[in-house]
């Protein structure tokens, strides 16, 4: 077991702006990520440029701890590959960049997920009325399993490619529950078209 403080080489917080661009540069917010630690870019902001420094870029390989939400989501983790123009993160967030001679990017923001399916944010979050945080100085106090850089790379491949069988999977059963509810349609088209 390792301190996470050991492996973390730089935390940063993001930055609160309640200013909106739409020329500016894109800031991750909560929503930007789901419960499988997924880039969701569906909706997103944009923040004037003004803002924005270089301590608040995003490279690829950062991990993002969402360390401000509601108590059950606390503690979802962004593993970052990168995007087709520069990101910037908001004030929920902490970024991670860890000793890559120690441990891979993958693998901890896994590990991180895995704590967040457990319940174990939640159950040691600081609680207000309706949000919750996980200080990002407890973050560095967090012991987890770091196993040999060759294991921890072979790990994070697998869970890579269970989580892409579950993203197909998930893909079908959508295209099924359409085809599903457009069904009553296409028996009414028929009945009223002389068809049936």
């Amino acid at each position: 077991m390792t301190r996470l403080g050991e492996i973390i080489k730089d935390l940063q917080n993001g930055f609160a702006c309640g200013e909106r661009d739409s020329n500016g540069i894109i800031q991750l917010r909560m929503n930007n990520v789901d419960r499988l630690g997924n880039m969701v870019m569906d909706e997103y902001i944009r923040v004037p440029l003004k803002y924005y420094s270089d301590v608040f870029d995003l490279q690829s390989g950062d991990i993002l701890f969402n360390h401000t939400n509601s108590a059950e989501l606390v503690g979802k983790t962004l593993h970052y590959s990168g995007y087709s123009e520069p990101v910037t993160f908001s004030n929920h967030f902490v970024r991670l960049r860890v000793d890559t001679n120690r441990a891979d990017t993958r693998y901890i923001s896994s590990y991180f997920n895995l704590l967040w399916s457990n319940k174990f944010f939640e159950s040691y979050c600081d609680r207000w009325i309706g949000q919750a945080a996980f200080q990002p100085k407890k973050l560095t106090e967090v012991k987890i399993s770091l196993p040999p850089l060759d294991e921890q790379r072979r790990i994070a491949a697998e869970i890579d490619r269970q989580l892409s069988t579950v993203e197909k999977a998930k893909q079908a059963a959508a295209a099924q529950m359409a085809a599903i509810n457009a069904m009553p349609a296409a028996i009414l088209r028929q009945a009223f078209s002389g068809q049936m």
